[in-house]
């Protein structure tokens, strides 16, 4: 792919972090060993690990969703409107400490140990799974460490990419755009490394940006959206220049189209000339 290679990579942060990743694999070896059982002599499952992480981020979400609800009841309680009523501070805690909130470490390393009963990429969605759920965590280290030791041409990355603020939380940004920037050299998949080149553009755009940085950040912005073109990273990388370009102060508006409550199909130009109200209201 034209323009992908890498002049100067920047392979000390490169090194540093594949010596850290592959320190975390050694010691959360006897861990991971104590979620799985005795595995010695056993070869990895086959199956599938896009299907396992759907699996398990739909019983987190729905466990997260029960949190909600009643967190909800608790503030529609009686004992709750009291204390409120009285600022009793105390109390609130202690009607909020009956919930136990959901813990996405023990998530991550449940997906890291489902990933280790995988055979080669099938593990994939699981690791980047493991990194989404466990932050700086032990088992979310380990993932990363297996990610970067053997799948890093992988095209099922873009789970991970897709969730890029989760990769900033698990590593150094250094680490982090050393990560990048491998990718952006080496992973033949159109959609990881359009992800990959989006991220380390923002990345090198900063208020800071030296003219070079900005050449090379506006370069991988061009290259993304070639190769994102009707996606919603196509769209991503889009809005900016259409709010530059359509919505200004000034600028007539798009001739938005829309379904009103009675499924009567209306537009924005139909309200030409008249007063429009827009009221923007949501359950938060």
């Amino acid at each position: 792919m034209a323009g992908k290679p890498i002049k100067s990579a920047p392979s000390k942060v490169w090194s540093t972090l594949m010596r850290r990743m592959r320190k975390a694999l050694v010691l959360s070896a006897v861990w991971i060993s104590s979620l799985l059982g005795a595995q010695s002599g056993k070869a990895p499952a086959a199956g599938s690990g896009f299907a396992a992480q759907q699996a398990l981020v739909a019983e987190y979400q729905a466990l997260v969703r029960n949190y909600q609800a009643e967190d909800q009841k608790i503030a529609k309680s009686e004992p709750w409107q009291r204390a409120l009523a009285l600022d009793d501070k105390a109390a609130l805690v202690a009607l909020r400490a009956t919930l136990k909130p959901v813990d996405r470490e023990v998530f991550a390393a449940r997906a890291l140990a489902k990933a280790l009963q995988m055979a080669g990429d099938e593990a994939v969605p699981l690791y980047c799974q493991a990194v989404i759920f466990g932050g700086r965590s032990l088992a979310s280290r380990s993932a990363l460490a297996a990610i970067t030791a053997s799948h890093m041409k992988s095209s099922q990355l873009w789970l991970l990419l897709e969730n890029a603020m989760d990769l900033s939380r698990a590593v150094s940004k250094a680490e982090a755009s050393s990560f990048l920037e491998v990718l952006i050299a080496g992973n033949p998949d159109p959609k990881v490394s359009a992800w990959a080149m989006y991220w380390r553009s923002l990345q090198l755009n900063g208020p800071n940006a030296k003219p070079e940085e900005q050449l090379r950040s506006a370069s991988l912005q061009k290259q993304a959206a070639q190769l994102s073109i009707g996606t919603a990273l196509g769209a991503k990388i889009a809005a900016p220049r259409f709010l530059r370009e359509r919505l200004q102060v000034g600028m007539t508006a798009p001739d938005i189209e829309g379904v009103d409550t009675d499924g009567t199909t209306f537009k924005l130009s139909d309200y030409l000339g008249k007063v429009v109200v827009l009221d923007y209201w949501g359950f938060w």
